[in-house]
């Protein structure tokens, strides 16, 4: 199943579009309270354990994400494609009730982003990304601990689809190699209950 839904978001993007109208709407009737309580809990900037902050972001983030995707290193991106980086991408990525989105803050500067792509049949799918200025410092390692809450406070499973070739992600997590997908890629689930790493 993950293999056709791949190949229809990278293939046939109106087909995916209709998928993720459909899908918006499950997660409208079937979930709703448990995301606007996401949504609630999480819309103020909050700090982290090593100075930070972190917070909801929504369609007024726009220029500022923007801004942080587009001066990201190519290869730095290469495995993060979890959607496009254009405006009018991230327009509907911040709107769209598929995705909860979220910013990394120092000094209420965005310099990490992260998100939980939402799916009606209680799974997320995870991605995150660092502005190279702040790498080392223990924002991804943080970022995937906060989504991890989030998706416990949820009570679903949590996935990603990555490279085998992304060692430094995949050192940074606890997980299970669900099953292997064309082009070198794996379909993980993380165990969210343990953190300690």
């Amino acid at each position: 199943m993950e293999k056709l839904l791949l190949y229809i978001k990278h293939n046939l993007k109106f087909l995916w579009r209709i998928i993720e109208f459909f899908n918006s709407l499950l997660l409208n009737i079937v979930h709703r309270k448990k995301i606007t309580t996401i949504k609630q809990n999480y819309s103020d900037y909050i700090d982290t354990n090593n100075g930070f902050q972190f917070r909801l972001i929504t369609s007024e983030d726009l220029d500022r994400l923007y801004s942080l995707l587009s001066k990201l290193d190519k290869h730095y991106v290469k495995y993060f494609n979890p959607h496009a980086f254009d405006r009018e991408s991230l327009k509907y990525v911040l709107k769209s009730n598929n995705f909860l989105t979220f910013g990394y803050f120092h000094n209420k500067k965005l310099v990490g982003y992260f998100m939980l792509r939402l799916f009606a049949n209680s799974k997320a799918f995870t991605s995150r990304v660092v502005d190279s200025d702040f790498s080392g410092r223990g924002i991804g390692k943080d970022m995937a601990k906060i989504m991890y809450r989030m998706a416990n406070e949820l009570d679903w499973g949590v996935f990603a689809t990555i490279s085998e070739e992304n060692i430094a992600s995949l050192k940074t997590h606890n997980y299970k190699v669900v099953k292997k997908l064309p082009n070198g890629y794996i379909l993980i689930k993380f165990n969210t209950k343990d953190t300690n790493w």
